[in-house]
């Protein structure tokens, strides 16, 4: 082959096989689903948080506004098709009282416990582990939970990330410990990523609209970036990705993408609650959840008011698909640049969707809305 460069042309041709060719880029384009494999409709309120066992994909939970906590067993995967009846097929599901306080239902092949804790009405999302936050004469709210082994992170209705440092004694945590706070919501009073140092807090600072922090999630590593990470979802519509340095207890804005919903959502928008008040979710009215984020192409699945769960590579733009006016709301703007791109749309509720959640080997996933009612969904096999 004689020797020289390469013209452009053949440059961008050799850069789009290699795309093509890439692991990632087939993951995203065979993100498909076979279709809904259950359907639970026992809630009536509500679903605040949801999520699967670790290292199972057939033991499901979630719970409701109104304090409830329903946990659902899933059938083996590896049982015949004739023995899973789905859900959907039992209209008038018979419950009755069972040991310690349940209500179980079984139905062939799924077994639904429900429990109704003493609590207060929302807090059953924000519960986590055995311990528990609450804002202290801050007049904030705390709006999403995540934990790692050595942190807790917390989002509250300003728009902001705190983080507190985990202090065992004996083996026990023994105090929660603040050490820094990062301005996630866009607007007027600090730069997106601008970092508080440990000790203070502050006030948002922020007039007017205020996105508040709608869902966490704790990554322990991103390829991407080469540390880990943590997924945001806010109020708005932003889906953000921050680089967590949990040695120097330093966070910062890695990456920030606009979901841009259809304009019936801005009318169509559902009261979520949390933490035993109401707020009006106006995008983003749920969970963010990073499907593959130890790849080099991260990918989030997040439900949205206009009751559809969408799969987005947050890491390529998206230049199509339904755009709302091109306008700012609390300081973002919804241009085309900054929408990411969908990979997958999944249609079945008819309500907000508020929380989704992946079972360990992505095989499963779960989505529910605001009327309490609970999908599942089948992922396509690759192999």
């Amino acid at each position: 082959m004689p020797r020289g460069e390469l013209s452009a042309s053949q440059i961008s041709q050799i850069r789009a096989y290699i795309l093509a060719k890439s692991p990632d880029a087939s993951v995203a384009r065979e993100y498909s689903f076979e279709g809904v494999k259950h359907v639970l409709a026992e809630a009536t309120s509500p679903v605040t948080s949801m999520a699967f066992a670790p290292l199972r994909n057939d033991l499901l939970t979630f719970g409701c506004a109104d304090g409830e906590i329903w946990l659902v067993c899933l059938p083996p995967t590896s049982a015949p098709t004739s023995a899973q009846p789905s859900c959907a097929k039992v209209p008038s599901p018979q419950l009755q009282f069972g040991d310690g306080g349940y209500i179980c239902r079984q139905s062939g092949d799924l077994q639904l416990q429900h429990r109704p804790a003493h609590m207060p009405p929302g807090l059953a999302g924000m519960l986590h582990s055995k311990y528990q936050i609450t804002p202290a004469g801050s007049g904030l709210q705390i709006t999403a939970l995540d934990s790692s082994n050595h942190h807790v992170f917390v989002g509250d209705s300003a728009g902001s990330l705190h983080w507190y440092a985990c202090e065992l004694r004996g083996r026990q945590l023994s105090r929660l410990k603040p050490v820094g706070r990062l301005r996630l919501a866009a607007g007027a009073g600090a730069g997106a990523g601008a970092v508080a140092a440990s000790g203070g807090g502050g006030g948002s600072g922020a007039a007017g609209h205020v996105a508040a922090v709608t869902a966490l999630q704790y990554v322990p590593f991103c390829r991407t970036t080469d540390t880990p990470v943590l997924m945001a979802a806010l109020q708005d519509g932003s889906l953000c990705i921050v680089r967590a340095n949990e040695v120097r207890h330093l966070a910062d804005l890695y990456l920030r993408r606009i979901v841009s919903p259809p304009a019936a959502a801005e009318t169509a928008a559902a009261a979520v609650t949390a933490s035993g008040t109401s707020f009006r979710t106006a995008r983003s009215s749920s969970s963010s959840i990073a499907t593959a984020a130890a790849a080099d192409v991260p990918l989030i699945t997040y439900g949205s008011d206009d009751t559809a769960v969408y799969i987005v590579d947050v890491t390529s733009r998206g230049f199509g698909g339904p755009a709302g006016p091109g306008r700012s709301r609390g300081g973002c703007s919804t241009s085309t640049s900054e929408r990411p791109m969908t990979v997958t749309v999944l249609k079945a509720h008819r309500a907000a969707v508020t929380a989704v959640a992946w079972t360990y080997d992505e095989a499963l996933l779960a989505s529910a809305d605001a009327e309490g009612l609970v999908v599942l969904w089948r992922r396509c096999r690759l192999f």
